[in-house]
Formats: C-alpha cells, sequence, structure tokens
C-alpha cells in the first residue's frame, strides 16, 4: 500500500515521503494515527502544490539575507565617557529590532518573520562585528554590525 508520511518517523520515512508499507501497519498503525496518507493522486498533486509554495517562500527568504548582507553594516551607537569607557549594550533584542527596520525602509513586501541573532552575550564594546542571524527553515546568513561611541555630555 503506497502512503505519504505526514510526520517524520525515525527509521522508516520522512515527512513528505512516499513509500510503500504493508496493507496491516498502514491501516492499523499509520493512518489511525494520523502519521501518513494514502498516496492517491489528488493528494500527491496537493502536497507537490504545498512544496512549491514552500520552495518559493525559503527563496523569497534567502533573498532578503542575501540583500541584508549586501547592504552593508548595521549601525548602532553606544554612549561613552571621556575616558573611553562604554554605558549600555547592545543586545539580540536590539539588532532583531533594526534588521526588520531595515526592511521596512527597503519597503520590502514581507518581512523576515521570526529572526534568531546568534549573541551569546550582549555588546559591550565600540567596533565592528560580524553576527549570524537565522530565520528558520535552515536558513542563515552573516550581517556586518557597527557600534560607534556617542559622546556622554556630563553636567557641571
Amino acid at each position: 500500500m503506497r502512503v505519504i508520511f505526514l510526520k517524520d518517523i525515525k527509521g522508516t520515512a520522512r515527512k513528505g515521503e512516499i513509500k510503500e508499507v504493508s496493507a496491516g501497519y498502514a491501516k492499523n498503525f499509520l493512518l489511525p494515527k494520523n502519521i501518513a496518507e494514502l498516496a492517491t493522486e489528488r493528494v500527491i498533486s496537493e502536497m507537490d502544490r504545498a512544496n512549491a509554495a514552500e520552495e518559493k517562500e525559503i527563496a523569497g527568504f534567502r533573498d532578503r539575507i542575501k540583500e541584508l548582507e549586501e547592504a552593508g553594516e548595521l549601525e548602532f551607537k553606544l554612549k561613552t565617557g571621556k575616558k573611553g569607557e562604554v554605558y549600555g549594550s547592545i543586545t539580540r533584542e536590539d539588532i532583531e529590532k533594526k534588521v526588520n527596520e531595515f526592511f521596512r525602509k527597503a519597503k520590502s513586501e514581507k518581512s523576515l518573520g521570526h529572526i534568531e541573532v546568534k549573541l551569546v552575550k550582549p555588546i559591550r564594546e565600540i567596533g565592528k562585528r560580524e553576527i549570524e542571524i537565522k530565520i528558520g527553515r535552515g536558513i542563515s546568513g552573516k550581517i556586518n554590525i557597527s557600534v560607534n561611541s556617542e559622546q556622554q555630555k556630563t553636567a557641571l
């Protein structure tokens, strides 16, 4: 019996895979638990359409990452004292916000959605860095950020 797997089953099949399985295994386990569906022509064509739409969406996300990588640096400012001491930090949330602002300014029809910034600890130094961002589905990229000094004014 041919079935399309709707979920991953370790050692058996991955989601979206079409396999020939025994009728008993399909009827007693896979179908009742909604792990698989019979591989009819209609179901296969629906799955192909869904896969094509997903591939198009993934290609769009890859284009967005490339656009962000080619844009140059995202600039941040940290307040510093007269002796170079830094007040404050740049956090993961600050970077995520700046990335989303970049796409709003570029008038992109879609934002990146959920962005995961790989930042071990907040940035507390002036300088340039390369930061990895992930947007899911195995799509990631590296962006350059520049942290510049903003002189703190002291009152006398």
